[in-house]
């Protein structure tokens, strides 16, 4: 299935381990992990062994979201006093 987030086509398939140890960025996404980036891999960095640009401006967004920072997405949020 093919998704457009932030002008970047993405799709969900497998993997092998040579392709996670050679990608540019990695990031886990779920209900306990929200956006996390992955910088190391079997001791192995990935790409420059920082958090990478789509990485970071997605945990932006996301975060941004759930904290109703965002008039966009104020709807997906309920305030708790």
């Amino acid at each position: 299935m093919i998704k457009y987030a932030l002008n970047l086509v993405l799709f969900d398939r497998g993997t092998a381990p040579t392709e996670i140890y050679t990608c540019d960025e990695l990031l886990l996404c779920g209900t306990g992990a929200q956006i996390s980036p992955v910088i190391e891999v079997d001791r192995r960095p990935i790409g420059d062994g920082k958090v990478g640009e789509f990485t970071q401006e997605l945990q932006n967004i996301y975060f941004s979201a759930v904290r109703g920072d965002t008039p966009k997405y104020k709807d997906w949020t309920i305030p708790v006093y």
